[in-house]
């Protein structure tokens, strides 16, 4: 039970920032300028992977017959203003061979692999059964920013004599977002008792 001459606020923020980066590169040079000298093969392998994985709850919440009263009275799951909730991941690779010699070949091979999988939650909820009498306004407010970002990159180059060169480069991407807000005022509404001249109801965004 809560009982205040001024306003009532129950509050929760959170604001999660998740960042991997992963860089990679490779060069390979072998072999001689000399053509009569024999050479085996020139081979240059990178990767770069970089993963993001996670799950956040953000919850306020009025329970199951509780009493409130004051001077306005607000529920809120937030992200701070003017701040999100920021998710990175960079999978870069370069990779390069030369082959110098009069034999023998040159390879390069690149990949870079970025994922990101989140699932949030930002609940702001006022029990079936609990009693919010106000003088001012009674809000509930759930708010979710979000910003994701994913880059996969890969280059390959191979270069050889007699015989050429070859270069494979491989990129990819992968988000998974789960983005749940919630603002509810009981789920049957029957034994919420919401008393106040002015009652915002429940937001979610």
């Amino acid at each position: 039970e809560i009982k205040a001459g001024g306003a009532v606020k129950i509050s929760s923020t959170s604001e999660v920032d998740a960042s991997t980066k992963a860089i990679g590169f490779a060069l390979s040079q072998g072999g001689s300028e000399d053509k009569e000298e024999k050479s085996g093969d020139t081979t240059g392998v990178a990767a770069g992977v970089s993963v993001n994985v996670g799950i956040v709850h953000n919850t306020a919440s009025i329970g199951e017959n509780a009493i409130v009263e004051g001077n306005g009275i607000t529920v809120e799951a937030v992200t701070p203003a003017g701040k999100s909730n920021d998710i990175i991941a960079w999978g870069i690779a370069g990779a390069g061979a030369q082959q110098k010699g009069s034999s023998g070949t040159s390879t390069a091979v690149a990949g870079g692999v970025g994922i990101n999988v989140f699932d949030l939650h930002t609940d702001a909820q006022v029990a079936d059964t609990a009693d919010l009498k106000s003088a001012g306004a009674i809000d509930v407010v759930a708010r979710s920013e979000i910003g994701v970002q994913n880059i996969a990159a890969a280059g390959a180059a191979a270069i050889g004599r007699p015989e050429g060169g070859q270069g494979v480069g491989g990129a990819g991407a992968g988000n998974v977002t789960l983005n749940h807000t919630t603002a509810g005022i009981g789920e049957k509404k029957a034994g919420v008792d919401l008393i106040g001249p002015n009652v915002g109801g429940a937001g979610a965004r």
